[in-house]
């Protein structure tokens, strides 16, 4: 499993960006032993209170290392600060695109721009291109909020490529 490639030393700290109902942040709680601790997010608070994710954050605190679920993607900036010894797969990138939403929200486009600039820089590897994609077209709507077309236009022909690639592989796959 994935879980096991990661090798997690007992005791370590990590972050799970995304974790949905919490079962992935169970298994890592489970890897990491009573000395470790998982902090736990989504950017749908609704999931995190679901009775699924309770019993896995139960399960997880029950027998292993300590599950954090945050509650509230505001929490998001904070914790994203802080040194991990271990994230799951592109969670800092995610992450960062999850804060670049939640401040374009909130009506702080300087630094929503600042988080998705981040997660750009973050997605360099080439199996990430969609995930660089996404955050070019959120980056495009914000720039075309602020009147400049321009860079909005740049970004979204950088991301369209993309885009068009992912979803011929995609139909190719589906006529299989």
């Amino acid at each position: 499993s994935i879980i096991e490639a990661l090798d997690l030393p007992p005791g370590s700290r990590g972050l799970d960006v995304g974790c949905g109902i919490g079962l992935q942040a169970m298994q890592l709680a489970a890897a990491v032993g009573p000395e470790g601790q998982i902090t736990a997010l989504d950017n749908h608070p609704g999931l995190l209170v679901m009775p699924a994710t309770q019993y896995h954050a139960e399960k997880a605190i029950g027998h292993s290392g300590i599950v954090k679920m945050l509650k509230s993607p505001a929490h998001l900036r904070e914790y994203l600060a802080l040194d991990y010894e271990f994230m799951t797969p592109s969670n800092r990138g995610y992450g960062h695109s999850i804060l670049g939403d939640v401040e374009r929200d909130s009506g702080s486009v300087t630094q929503a721009r600042d988080a998705y600039t981040t997660a750009l820089a973050l997605y360099e590897a080439p199996d990430e291109a969609i995930n660089r994609a996404d955050v070019q077209l959120r980056l495009s709507i914000l720039e075309m909020g602020l009147g400049r077309l321009e860079a909005a236009r740049d970004l979204f022909a950088q991301a369209l490529p993309i885009i068009e690639a992912e979803a011929r592989d995609s139909l190719r796959q589906d006529a299989r």
